[in-house]
């Protein structure tokens, strides 16, 4: 058994939060200024059979350079975690290691994780329970079997949708259902399309029968771009047919995401409001 530092299991207890986590956003989480001690316990960490974490280099990719690592937890990572800190195994999030071939989704995913960072900061800043996020990859089931389903998967009519994260928070006040979608690209037609998928599954109120959630459940739109989120959100303010669903999509940048998470969210009817 490996002799663990509490900056170890820190490192621990964050990938089993977020299941992937580059080096930088190691560093945020734990408020290290340099990257080099955090590959120092990332190495002792990842060394040997009973290694506890592992990660994957994606090599370099046009026009951005060499892309950061990907850290995760090893199945043994996964069991350590369970075994000492009594965290409940379904909770843990720890990846199967032959289903890491992600670089053309590489940048999508890791925004995805700085949204549930966010999030995670947001809720202890406010006293809140982040009761769970689940990833568009998550899934349940087994994929070595091939009938793993995604987690996040809604019907709409005969088809479905899957949001990039579906998360619960809980405040003195009650619960809030939500849903995440991650918008990278100046592809205003397709972020359009799902939106309009996503007022279909709200009419059809999939989302509150899955989570048997009586409030409305709403869906927050991060965009890359901040043309593209200017040009999505001109368009369905055109559209008078569905100002009725203007209150159930709230609309940032990542770049507005991490300046504040809570407030000056803007509806496709110019307002601003709250996340809760």
């Amino acid at each position: 058994m490996k002799n663990i530092t509490e900056r170890q299991l820190q490192i621990l207890e964050h990938l089993a939060e977020f299941k992937f986590l580059t080096t930088t956003q190691l560093t945020g989480l734990l408020g290290v200024k340099t990257i080099t001690s955090i590959n120092v316990l990332l190495k002792k960490l990842s060394d040997g059979k009973g290694a506890l974490t592992r990660s994957k280099d994606f090599g370099f990719y046009p026009g951005f350079g060499r892309l950061p690592r990907i850290h995760f937890l090893s199945t043994k990572g996964a069991g350590f975690l369970a075994e000492n800190l009594e965290l409940e195994r379904e909770k843990i999030k720890v990846p199967k290691e032959n289903k890491l071939m992600f670089q053309r989704d590489y940048f999508h995913r890791v925004a995805s994780v700085d949204f549930n960072i966010g999030l995670s900061k947001y809720c202890k800043l406010k006293g809140f329970n982040k009761v769970f996020f689940d990833y568009y990859f998550d899934m349940n089931g087994s994929q070595r079997n091939g009938d793993g389903k995604a987690k996040n998967a809604l019907p709409v009519g005969e088809l479905q949708i899957i949001p990039d994260g579906v998360g619960k928070v809980s405040t003195q006040k009650g619960d809030t259902v939500f849903l995440f979608e991650q918008h990278n690209g100046k592809d205003t037609k397709r972020a359009v399309q799902q939106i309009f998928n996503h007022m279909q599954a709200i009419a059809e109120m999939s989302a509150n029968k899955k989570y048997n959630h009586q409030k409305s459940v709403r869906v927050l739109y991060i965009f890359e771009s901040g043309s593209c989120k200017k040009a999505v959100v001109r368009e369905l303010y055109k559209r008078q047919d569905i100002t009725s669903f203007k209150d159930y999509f709230l609309f940032k940048t990542q770049e507005q995401l991490q300046e504040n998470f809570n407030e000056n969210w803007l509806l496709f009817n110019g307002e601003y409001v709250s996340f809760i």
